[in-house]
């Protein structure tokens, strides 16, 4: 996502996106998903976590949150953001 755009685009986190398990309407239960459709709710609920575990961790200060917990990933910053998120 990073290198589509080439005037300073990056991505902010990583998330889990391909080949994850997901809720779906009966009969099936389940489905597998992949992209970003899969990740953001993945990212928003890590975030959600730890929006609950620090009540003033708002705006600027979850954000610093979400990058000190992160995980580090090879690849270009511009392509995997602050890395991994992950919950607190």
């Amino acid at each position: 996502n990073g290198g589509l755009n080439r005037r300073g685009g990056e991505v902010d986190f990583a998330a889990p996106g391909i080949a994850i398990r997901s809720a779906a309407p009966r009969p099936t239960l389940y489905q597998i998903g992949s992209g970003t459709s899969i990740a953001t709710p993945h990212a928003a609920g890590i975030a959600a976590l730890h929006a609950e575990a620090d009540p003033l961790a708002r705006g600027a200060a979850l954000r610093g949150r979400l990058r000190a917990a992160a995980r580090l990933l090879p690849g270009l910053r511009r392509d995997v953001g602050a890395g991994l998120v992950r919950a607190p």
